[in-house]
């Protein structure tokens, strides 16, 4: 196998000194069709190798649990933006006793600021919440811990971690914005 040249000027320099020399050293003929061709393959090969290369450095971290999590994650995100609902209208209530039997009327309509912020804007905080319920669901599982950890790809605190950095950031924001919803009246 032929080593890749380490830079993007030396692969140039490797496939155009391959396209105007034969392999002992005499110059090529200019035959356009013969360059293109020699060009192709060498592009090709190129390619390959850079794709195998590739495979071996970026582990396959993917197992068939995380078709388990996939409906799960799925499942959870209406979940969770149902209960950041909940919560939201719970606080309207508090706030407007009145108001206690007319969740038809605030669904009703057309959408105003305060749906919106208690409706909508939820669904950003919703991600974080489903993606990481189904992380969990996968570490919960031995068998589907096992096979992550035979892969050797990114583990459950990795992943945990990551889905923090994101969650510390949408779920305040989320609550913030749908408390904001909250304390408007019903019109």
């Amino acid at each position: 196998m032929i080593a890749l040249p380490s830079s993007e000027r030396e692969f140039w320099r490797h496939i155009l000194t391959e396209m105007a020399y034969d392999v002992d050293g005499t110059r090529k003929g200019a035959s356009l069709g013969r360059h293109k061709s020699i060009f192709h393959r060498t592009l090709h090969r190129h390619v390959r190798e850079i794709r195998a290369r590739e495979q071996l450095r970026i582990p396959r971290y993917w197992t068939w649990w995380h078709l388990l999590a996939i409906p799960f994650t799925w499942a959870m995100f209406p979940l969770s933006v149902f209960a950041y609902f909940q919560i939201f209208w719970a606080m309207h209530v508090l706030i407007y006793l009145h108001d206690s039997g007319r969740l038809v009327d605030f669904l009703g309509g057309s959408l105003t600021l305060p749906q919106f912020l208690t409706l909508v804007f939820p669904v950003f905080g919703a991600i974080p919440v489903a993606l990481m319920a189904g992380n969990t669901l996968l570490w919960i599982i031995p068998w589907a811990r096992q096979a992550q950890a035979e892969k050797k790809g990114p583990c459950f605190a990795q992943r945990h971690a990551e889905l923090m950095k994101i969650a510390r950031i949408l779920v305040p924001l989320t609550l913030a914005v749908g408390t904001i919803g909250a304390l408007f009246p019903l019109a």
